[in-house]
């Protein structure tokens, strides 16, 4: 059953026998219990174990499940879980909101909101991936800011998209990126 969703974990621990057939909620249950004693078994105040998940907002039933089992239930103190979801798309009423509410119960949990990047930020970001200083990029940072409004997202998106579509060009012989500001207006 673990070894459904941790392949090769078998070299591990070995071969193991096939499990049981039971029913749909016996089966949640096995796992989740499974799952949480392998946590545990893999995280210790040594080497604490760090599992990131993005995009909770459209996580289902059975990984939430799974995540109140793991903060609440399974002892795993040497586990830090950092998930994240848009805020726009989860209410009071959302399966994750009530989650966490029921996860706050039992461990500590903090939020942190990451707004957008202001113009300096996105300044100092276009730098760092495609001109040597701020200055030499600040015509290209204007145009990404005003596109993307400074959501990371947007912007990763956004220059991925114009070095796709060969609006951004790396010149091999200089060193350095070459791109048309007209062509990309």
């Amino acid at each position: 059953m673990l070894l459904d969703v941790v392949p090769r974990y078998d070299l591990i621990i070995g071969p193991q026998p096939p499990v049981d057939d039971v029913g749909i909620e016996e089966a949640r249950n096995r796992f989740n219990h499974v799952f949480a004693v392998f946590i545990s078994a893999v995280s210790h105040a040594s080497h604490p174990l760090v599992i990131f998940l993005d995009d909770l907002q459209w996580a289902d039933p059975g990984l939430l499940d799974l995540l109140e089992v793991l903060m609440c239930e399974s002892g795993s103190r040497n586990l830090l879980l950092v998930g994240a979801y848009r805020t726009n798309e989860v209410d009071d009423a959302h399966p994750l909101a009530r989650t966490i509410r029921r996860i706050q119960d039992h461990a500590q949990v903090h939020t942190l909101q990451l707004d957008n990047l202001q113009r300096d930020a996105v300044a100092e970001f276009v730098a760092d991936t495609l001109a040597p200083t701020v200055e030499l990029s600040a015509p290209l940072t204007d145009l990404v800011y005003r596109k993307t409004g400074g959501n990371a997202f947007f912007l990763r998106q956004f220059l991925g998209s114009l070095h796709d579509d060969g609006f951004l060009q790396f010149d091999r012989a200089d060193s350095r990126w070459r791109r048309d500001l007209e062509q990309i207006r």
